[in-house]
């Protein structure tokens, strides 16, 4: 069989999510934390293949702005306050934003499900939004603990 000349291409696109003074969307401080630094590691693997890593102008902005500390996104902000100054518009924010990867990729089970308390805390927002307002405290402590037992289970 023939060789073939083969190209591989790494391209690391990202939208600038810049709204005023703040990022509205955190991929860029999730994935830097996660995910950029593990293809270069992989690309280390392999240092006979030549392998070509594209990053994009508008996510190398979004890196530096974090470094430096002059941007920040709407989900670090909400997680830097204290539950007790959070007001009634920043709680439904939390509870709209700090469960984006929950979709229909198995990703996102995986990501949720395998650590138990935040999948308690998906269960408690799932029952916060289905009925649109909280049930009693004592309702919720009862749930939470079945819930437990049958995490534990499994």
């Amino acid at each position: 069989m023939k060789p073939i000349s083969l190209a591989i291409l790494w391209h690391q696109h990202q939208p600038y999510y810049k709204k005023e003074s703040e990022f509205i969307l955190p991929w860029v401080r999730l994935h830097g934390v996660k995910d950029y630094v593990d293809l270069p590691l992989l690309i280390k693997e392999f240092p006979l293949e030549k392998q070509t890593i594209n990053l994009v102008p508008s996510l190398m902005l979004q890196i530096n702005e974090y470094i430096q500390f002059s941007t920040t996104d709407t989900i670090e902000r909400l997680t830097r306050k204290f539950a007790t100054e959070l007001s009634q518009q920043e709680k439904r924010e939390i509870l709209r934003l700090f469960f984006l990867l929950i979709g229909p990729i198995d990703r996102s089970r995986l990501l949720i499900g395998s650590l138990p308390p935040n999948l308690l805390l998906l269960h408690k927002k799932m029952d916060v939004v289905s009925i649109g307002t909280r049930r009693s405290d004592e309702g919720d402590k009862h749930r939470m603990f079945r819930r437990k037992q049958t995490i534990r289970r499994e």
